[in-house]
């Protein structure tokens, strides 16, 4: 071996360049990120999905909860802005059950045999 190529490979590995250096990117201490990086990464993902989950939960039953609490209210207490209704009925399921909205029931059952008709012919 020369002295010119001892010189070479004497430079390459103190500077860090060369085939040696491809070994010393590859230790734990020279990655750029570590396990405990990617370990952190993972957790904050799934930290974010379930946090995504419950907003999009909530969102997606906002309006059942809605819906039940007005049906539970009486005529004059909708738009009271409470969040549970002082005295919950059911009387709007009775008036829809019985249909006892001020007109007479066949009016009712003829109109809605009407728009069935008119729906079938339709189609």
């Amino acid at each position: 071996m020369s002295a010119t190529a001892r010189t070479d490979t004497t430079f390459a590995r103190e500077t860090g360049t060369g085939a040696g250096a491809d070994k010393a990117e590859r230790r734990p201490s020279m990655r750029l990120h570590s396990r405990l990086h990617y370990r952190l990464q993972r957790y904050g993902m799934e930290t974010l999905a379930i946090a995504f989950g419950i907003v999009l939960a909530i969102w997606s039953l906002l309006p059942i909860y809605n819906m039940w609490m007005i049906a539970l209210d009486g005529h004059d207490d909708v738009f009271s802005g409470a969040i549970w209704p002082e005295s919950p009925t059911l009387e709007s399921f009775r008036v829809v059950v019985t249909q006892d909205s001020g007109t007479s029931r066949t009016s009712g059952t003829s109109s809605a045999t009407a728009s069935t008709l008119v729906w079938a012919s339709c189609s």
